[in-house]
């Protein structure tokens, strides 16, 4: 359900992306996704833990992972390696980073779309400012009472939230 607001954002603009998301599913999903459509789908970056995003992007865009624990990321690299996306890995259209998922990865972006996989207390300034304008982030933010937050960075660089629905997500740590 975390998806359906990056999928669907990402399908409907049809355009390259560069996206960064952290879930290990979501890593190598994205990628894969958006093989099947027409239009490759670019920079995604992913936070804690999703290899799914190698599904939207297609072959001709960019996955960043973000875990913020070492062996989590030793273990997604080895796992990714002994499955169908292997090529991605080594392509380098898929990378999987050591790094705090609240502070994103500046380095690889600016990212046309971000999912964060577990909860953060407030909304990153640092992943929003990553964000390209009418880029799209989803994110769970709150600690006990939390919100899937869908947050929308226009054209002219304002930045439009609103929440989608309530969730129950780990922190992010």
């Amino acid at each position: 359900m975390s998806l359906s607001p990056i999928y669907t954002f990402l399908l409907l603009n049809r355009r390259r992306y560069e996206c960064g998301s952290v879930c290990r599913f979501l890593f190598v999903s994205l990628p894969l996704l958006v093989g099947a459509v027409e239009v490759p789908l670019p920079m995604y970056m992913a936070v804690d833990g999703s290899a799914h995003s190698m599904n939207v992007v297609g072959e001709a865009g960019r996955v960043v992972g973000l875990e913020h624990i070492p062996q989590l990321v030793d273990k997604s690299i080895e796992s990714i390696k002994c499955g169908p996306a292997a090529h991605l890995l080594e392509s380098g259209i898929l990378s999987i980073n050591v790094a705090d998922g609240k502070q994103g990865y500046p380095q690889a972006g600016p990212y046309d779309a971000i999912h964060v996989g577990a909860a953060a207390a407030d909304l990153p300034k640092a992943l929003v400012d990553q964000l390209k304008p009418g880029g799209r982030m989803v994110i769970p933010v709150g600690q006990f009472m939390q919100d899937l937050m869908i947050v929308d960075k226009l054209p002219d660089g304002s930045v439009k939230t609103h929440s989608e629905m309530g969730v129950r997500y780990v922190p992010l740590v």
